[in-house]
């Protein structure tokens, strides 16, 4: 129930209130007139009775006389005072976060942002509750599974607040687009699942040692791994690096089943996590500048948004591959309306108008496993 400057009626007009005109018997008219009168005895509402029919006969308007006595006599609490507790419960955190302010003045607006509810106030502490925790201990690419199980004895708590940590570390609070839930948690310094930095392709990595120094490693075949937070750079000449978002993808690309690599093969993680995005960086830095850069993912809004992280650390313009090609076999489920938007919106940003293009063509989704596979020329 929520709090309003107007007195609120109710005309039980049979336009306006069918179901008091189709009670089905005059018992059941009797007991609803019983309930009203009640609520009216108490001093919640005030009750309008039609003149020709007379007081018992027929209502014609109900009038609200008192929040208060009518959320007593409905059992429920209005919003008025469930947002006084929250607003109690969220005091710790209105010097240290900003959207602890925003959220209450949401509320008191009577405005769930995000669908974010004031019943969820709850929750909502256990969000600052993380978002604290993480911020002491300064975390860079820790299971957040681990965290999850820490704080609440429950390795699955965090997954199920990732909506709510959006919508608090999001830096123009609801006006913000909601993030996939991993870059929620990679902006924590949590991960939903670890993953090595995969590598294929002619090239030597360079990695940190722990004493000091850098170790290089020939590139096995198919592929090599290492933890991302080494990855310092690389030694090679190859034609291009080509980075892929789905394992599949990179294992059957990595054991030749398109041809001889030629260039360097990178495995995102899927959304690419802080310290993979770091061992991305230093490869490319590794190589020239006109060296061709290309980023393979599923075509539909998540993968475009991978690609524009992607675009955004590269420092260098990064194309897309096989992100246009829409064969029949390998056209998936509709785009809505509002993910091809905000996918045009991305290719403008990043200039990829072949795309964009196609992508609003025909509105459906492409993932990696349906498309033939091929490599850069």
């Amino acid at each position: 129930m929520r709090a309003s400057q107007r007195t609120p009626t109710v005309s039980l007009t049979h336009k306006q209130f069918p179901g008091y005109a189709s009670l089905p018997t005059h018992a059941d008219k009797e007991r609803f007139h019983a309930e009203v009168a009640e609520a009216q005895r108490l001093g919640a509402i005030s009750i309008a009775w039609e003149r020709r029919a007379g007081p018992g006969g027929q209502i014609q308007r109900l009038t609200l006389v008192s929040l208060p006595a009518l959320a007593e006599f409905l059992g429920v609490r209005p919003t008025t005072a469930k947002v006084a507790d929250a607003e109690a419960a969220l005091a710790p955190w209105r010097d240290t976060w900003s959207a602890a302010d925003r959220i209450i003045d949401a509320w008191r607006g009577g405005r769930s942002p995000r669908g974010v509810a004031v019943d969820a106030w709850p929750k909502v502490v256990e969000a600052f509750r993380v978002m604290d925790h993480c911020r002491e201990q300064n975390y860079a690419d820790v299971s957040e599974r681990r965290v999850s199980a820490q704080l609440f004895h429950d390795s699955k708590h965090i997954e199920a607040l990732t909506t709510i940590l959006d919508l608090l570390t999001a830096p123009a609070f609801d006006q913000s687009e909601a993030r996939h839930a991993e870059a929620t948690l990679a902006a924590l310094g949590l991960l939903k699942h670890p993953s090595a930095f995969l590598v294929a392709g002619p090239v030597q990595i360079k990695t940190s040692l722990p004493g000091g120094g850098v170790e290089r490693s020939a590139v096995l075949t198919p592929y090599s791994g290492c933890s991302p937070r080494h990855v310092v750079g690389a030694e090679g000449s190859p034609a291009y690096l080509l980075s892929v978002e789905n394992l599949t993808i990179f294992h059957e690309l990595a054991n030749g089943l398109a041809g001889p690599l030629r260039g360097v093969l990178v495995y995102t993680g899927g959304y690419p996590s802080p310290s993979q995005l770091r061992g991305y960086v230093a490869l490319l830095r590794s190589f020239p500048d006109d060296m061709p850069v290309w980023h393979w993912g599923d075509t539909d809004l998540g993968g475009f948004r991978i690609a524009s992280l992607l675009a955004e650390q590269a420092c260098r313009p990064l194309r897309l591959w096989n992100m246009a090609t829409y064969d029949e076999g390998g056209v998936g489920p509709a785009l809505g309306k509002g993910e091809v938007g905000r996918i045009a919106a991305l290719c403008e940003r990043w200039a990829w108008p072949e795309e964009q293009q196609a992508v609003a063509r025909h509105s459906a989704r492409i993932e990696q496993e349906l498309q033939a596979l091929k490599l850069p020329g």
